[in-house]
């Protein structure tokens, strides 16, 4: 009963209050015996969350009050997709749970729900008369976003898009500073570590205790093979100087800091809490050529004026490539949220083009496959500032200057761009 209990109490946070399920999950769970189990039912629930309500739609005469439904959902996620639970337990522990958290009229309603669900199938949308509501069901995806992949990648690139599974293993970059890849190994060998080299020099690990004493020591950190590559993009010459607008938590400002020892990266970001993360970050890697500062990059700071060799735009996106491993960021995604953010990215690519010096390089990147979000920006950004053109970015995979990367079972969907700018 007690996992029940508390994935509900996660949920309703995330439902309700608009709270981020991994930082909720780290509270709840940093003592508890069954934090895997209320791990895999939080996240299954928020995966599973278009599918789970297209059930209650056609299970429920009216719709629940948002309380009651959170119970629904989590219980038809139980009965559904965890079969270590016993039915009959399933339905008794969450029509107890609504007793105890003072839903106790819903009983009822919520007993006989579970049953009809157990007892009758609830069909698909028909796939041939509305392959957009089936794709959308079956995959647990929004109708809007399936609409739209479909009409930016076709139906085959779009399925794999929407079917990328989380991460099994997590993705380590060793700090430069503090330890080498034959050190890692050593380590690794002497605890049985698994490990796998990524294309980027990382490694693909089991995260476990020995991994998070070397994160701790400042020794490695948690940083996705996508994201590496986005710094990689930036190749900064030694002794540059590199400006990183929208840098939380840190990780490339801190990675470019390690490529260019002898340089200056100045890190910036609009919320002070937000900048504390990123000088955490550099005080745990033993990094002290990272500055930062507070600022909004939609604004143009007049000192900054043809100041920087090198200009990072990892901007605000829809987060439409990471949907597999935080299933949470599409719960309140809107199709006009979009339109909103190509706006932001435009006015922050505007200035950071007014920041780089004459020979200098902007790398724009985003973890979404939205292309008017990615390669649709960039056109219109090359458009209308012809003093700039793509250049090649030096990474084993093909590209022109921009390399679109789709989800995949190790790498996250992101986009980069790199481009120089001419007299």
């Amino acid at each position: 009963m007690a996992y029940t209990e508390t994935a509900y109490k996660i949920l309703t946070k995330v439902y309700q209050d608009g709270a981020y399920s991994n930082i909720e999950l780290h509270k709840e769970l940093e003592s508890s015996d069954e934090a895997a189990l209320v791990t895999r039912i939080v996240l299954g629930v928020l995966d599973k969350d278009t599918e789970l309500e297209y059930i209650v739609a056609k299970t429920c005469q009216k719709p629940p009050k948002s309380a009651v439904k959170i119970i629904l959902k989590q219980g038809i996620y139980c009965v559904r997709y965890m079969d270590s639970l016993p039915d009959y337990a399933v339905v008794n522990n969450h029509v107890n749970l609504a007793k105890k958290v003072g839903l106790g009229a819903y009983a009822g309603f919520l007993n006989a729900t579970l049953k009809t669900v157990i007892r009758e199938k609830v069909a698909l949308p028909d796939k041939e008369a509305d392959p957009v509501g089936y794709f959308s069901v079956k995959y647990s995806k929004p109708k809007w976003l399936v609409e739209k992949l479909f009409s930016d990648y076709g139906r085959a690139d779009a399925v794999k898009i929407i079917t990328a599974k989380p991460k099994k293993f997590a993705h380590i970059r060793l700090n430069s500073l503090k330890m080498t890849k034959n050190s890692f190994e050593c380590y690794a060998k002497k605890h049985n570590l698994e490990y796998s080299e990524s294309t980027v020099g990382g490694y693909y690990v089991k995260d476990c205790p020995e991994i998070k004493r070397l994160f701790s020591d400042g020794r490695i950190t948690y940083q996705s093979e996508t994201s590496v590559m986005a710094a990689l993009a930036v190749a900064p010459k030694e002794g540059s100087m590199i400006l990183d607008l929208c840098s939380a938590p840190g990780g490339k400002a801190v990675f470019l800091a390690e490529l260019d020892k002898g340089g200056a990266v100045l890190a910036c970001d609009v919320h002070e809490h937000r900048v504390e993360l990123v000088k955490a970050y550099a005080k745990r890697m033993g990094v002290t050529n990272v500055q930062t500062v507070k600022l909004d990059a939609r604004k143009f700071y007049k000192n900054f004026e043809n100041r920087f060799d090198y200009v990072l735009c990892d901007v605000p996106c829809s987060g439409l490539g990471v949907v597999s491993s935080r299933p949470d960021i599409l719960l309140n995604k809107k199709p006009e949220d979009i339109l909103e953010l190509t706006e932001i990215q435009k006015d922050i690519l505007s200035n950071a083009a007014k920041y780089l010096k004459v020979g200098g390089a902007l790398v724009y990147s985003t973890c979404t496959v939205i292309k008017e979000e990615n390669i649709q920006q960039v056109e219109k950004f090359l458009r209308e500032h012809p003093n700039f053109s793509l250049d090649k970015i030096d990474l084993p995979q093909n590209n022109d200057g921009t390399l679109q990367i789709l989800p995949s079972d190790k790498l996250d969907g992101f986009f980069i761009a790199r481009m120089v700018k001419h007299a």
